[in-house]
């Protein structure tokens, strides 16, 4: 729909103050949503008019084949406000312009550019040349550095760096809005996305990422050094951090928490880790490595400098999420409502058996989503229509090892599973094959209690007693369901917005939304993006903090 407005703004010949989109719905109700603030053409400048009016007119004309001369006919006999030959030439000039290329050694398939032609054009773009007009000899820029894999195709993979520029701040806002001429791919390999090969790759790339940190890059008289924010997805931070990966015993990206503690919610969120502190655990006589496994790539971007990426915090969370809610829909015989509630939200969803990693024996498991059918389904899934409020028992199946699980359906089937085989399928598949009887009696026998926070050196609770009963609560699942859309909106939501929060504020809500999180599972369903949460937008704000004073 955002698409849509964009091209109808574009197209418009008038100007426009407010939107009304009226919706007819199936109980013959009508309800509008009014879209205000739009743009106008008199709250820009003189300058900013000129190059819009421009970049609209390169554009029909690129799209309907006009040329310069049959342009500048209208702007003569007509008397049209259309600009010179030129100014159209120079103007089309700049947007075309691509720079130098140039082939990665050591890696046969790939090209990077440089970093101080990237921050030239930058500074060059009508937006940031305001930048420059400053008394100051020396300038400070905020650039995001970003890193990924990708699959082109079946066989063959592909690594993407890309930095992008954020508008400068004042007063607790942005100063504009992103565009894409902000963000610039700086290298791009065919290779699998691992240390060796990426270390390998951007070499280069990495020694004038520092260079413009530390010393900065000459343009126009000015000296522009580059502030440097990592945001990626786990993996890829822990690759050019250094650290393990999220499955490790100390696992986190910015503290040294054991994953013992990984539900702790007690503790501060203090970011720990340092490059000098690495460096002491790679010592050969370190008394521990706390999770530092090699050396810093980025040792110019410090650790409180790293963000989650969104898109990957808010899809790890949301399927664990559905997950749980799928695993409580099979314990409690409620398969078909299930179904039946995602087909009202118009997502095809079906539990099927499908062929194991061994080749030779199927597994049962259910479909999977991509990123918007999980934001649908988080917003949408009525689950008060699916589970039934009842005891969590068999819940606890989660809690007995993989070995014992793949044993147990060997001895109930004669089928021998893989020990690769996910935890999630082999107990979808004992709640198959085994009685409710022999459930309970597998956990008596191989079950580990479920874990208690342990604070201050004492023994878990879970070693101290029996576990009190738990019970399936569809409203609590649900106000953790709102909870965690509540905070995601929050952590997306621009400075000095309606849903933006202080740190203080996110942490106190991820907080609290982390307990109940935990009232309605088990401690080992808190995964390591639940844990990072806390980190995120507390990074952001020290960010804006950090660049108002630059």
């Amino acid at each position: 729909m955002k698409r849509v407005l964009d091209t109808i703004f574009e197209d418009s010949s008038v100007d426009t103050t407010c939107v009304t989109i009226s919706f007819e719905v199936t109980n013959q109700k009508t309800f509008s949503l009014q879209v205000k603030g739009v743009p106008q053409a008199a709250q820009l400048t003189e300058a900013e008019q000129k190059l819009e009016s421009t970049h609209k007119i390169l554009r029909v004309k690129d799209k309907y084949r006009i040329s310069y001369k049959a342009l500048q006919a209208l702007r003569i006999q007509a008397g049209l406000q259309i600009p010179t030959t030129k100014y159209l030439n120079t103007e089309s000039l700049r947007l075309g312009t691509s720079f130098e290329i140039t082939p990665i050694q050591g890696v046969p398939d790939g090209g990077m550019r440089q970093i101080s032609e990237m921050v030239s054009y930058l500074m060059d773009l009508p937006e940031n040349r305001p930048l420059l007009n400053t008394e100051e000899d020396i300038i400070t820029i905020w650039l995001r550095f970003a890193s990924d894999g990708a699959k082109i195709t079946k066989c063959k993979d592909s690594v993407r760096a890309v930095c992008k520029l954020i508008p400068p701040i004042e007063h607790g806002r942005y100063t504009r809005k992103s565009s894409p001429d902000d963000e610039i791919t700086l290298l791009l390999y065919m290779g699998k996305e691992d240390r060796t090969t990426f270390e390998t790759a951007s070499r280069r790339i990495i020694r004038e990422m520092k260079e413009a940190a530390t010393h900065g890059y000459q343009v126009k008289g000015k000296t522009v050094k580059v502030a440097w924010l990592l945001c990626s997805d786990w993996k890829a931070m822990a690759l050019l951090k250094g650290l393990n990966a999220a499955n490790s015993s100390h696992f986190c990206l910015w503290c040294h928490c054991h994953k013992h503690d990984i539900a702790n919610f007690t503790k501060d969120c203090d970011v720990q880790r340092t490059s000098q502190r690495q460096e002491e655990c790679l010592q050969p006589n370190a008394a521990e490595s706390l999770g530092y496994k090699e050396s810093d790539l980025l040792p110019f971007i410090p650790y409180h400098r790293m963000i989650p990426d969104e898109l990957h915090l808010r899809m790890r969370i949301t399927n664990k999420l559905i997950n749980q809610v799928v695993m409580y829909s099979v314990y409690q015989g409620n398969k078909t409502r299930l179904v039946e509630a995602m087909k009202d939200i118009n997502i095809q969803f079906q539990f099927f058996e499908k062929q194991g990693d061994d080749g030779k024996n199927s597994i049962n498991t259910w479909t999977n989503f991509n990123g918007d059918q999980l934001q649908i389904v988080l917003e949408k899934l009525n689950i008060l229509a699916i589970l039934d409020r009842g005891p969590l028992d068999i819940i606890k199946l989660q809690t007995v090892t993989k070995p014992a699980l793949i044993q147990a359906i060997q001895r109930k089937t004669g089928r021998v599973l893989p020990a690769t085989t996910k935890k999630a399928f082999l107990v979808l598949e004992i709640q198959h094959v085994l009685s409710l009887e022999d459930q309970r009696e597998l956990v008596a026998n191989h079950g580990q209690r479920p874990r208690r926070i342990q604070m201050n050196g004492a023994a878990p609770e879970a070693e101290q007693g029996p576990d009190p009963p738990k019970t399936v609560d569809p409203a609590g699942i649900q106000e953790v369901w709102d909870g965690f859309k509540d905070l995601m909106v929050a952590a997306k939501a621009r400075p000095g917005t309606r849903n933006a929060l202080t740190p203080q504020q996110f942490h106190e809500d991820a907080k609290e939304w982390a307990e109940k999180f935990k009232e309605h599972t088990f401690t080992e369903d808190v995964i390591p993006c639940i844990h990072g949460k806390f980190y995120k937008v507390c990074e952001k704000c020290d960010y804006l903090r950090d660049c108002s004073h630059c």
